[in-house]
Order: structure tokens, then sequence, then C-alpha cells
């Protein structure tokens, strides 16, 4: 099982929440943790290198598009879709 985090709409993904989650997704048991945002910090980055041997859970990071900012699917005329 995955566990997956969201960074933050209006700042980049940091070392802390990183940290943090990887704690509580170890806690849980899953066997790997997806880090998305739209910008991530270069301590974060290195931590999702270096997880498996820091943190005992392999970890990806996957870059956000704007389009997961989806104020406008709300409504019924817009589309349902976005990519990652």
């Amino acid at each position: 099982m995955a566990a997956f985090v969201f960074g933050p709409e209006n700042g980049a993904v940091s070392e802390q929440l990183v940290a943090q989650v990887a704690k509580e997704a170890n806690l849980k048991n899953y066997k790997h943790l997806y880090v998305s945002g739209f910008a991530i910090q270069d301590a974060a980055t290195k931590f999702i290198q270096d997880a498996e041997a820091i943190a005992g859970l392999p970890m990806t990071y996957v870059a956000a598009t704007m389009d997961l900012q989806m104020h406008d699917c709300s409504r019924p005329r817009a589309p349902a879709r976005f990519s990652a």
C-alpha cells in the first residue's frame, strides 16, 4: 500500500513536511511514499533521494502541474481531469 502527500498550494515541499509524513507512513506500515508538489526545496529533494536509508521507506517525488488546482472543477461545465 502506498501513501501520498500533496505539498502546499503556495509554497515548496519542505524537508520538515517530508520527514513528518515519512514518520507517519512508517507507523502505518505503508510500503512507499509519493510526494507531490508545485515546487520542492533542495533539502527535501535530498531527503527523498536518501529516504530508504534515512527513514526506511522508499519515496518518489512527483512534480505537480498547475491543473491540479481544481478551483473550476466544481462547476458542471468544467472537465474534471488533471495530470501530475
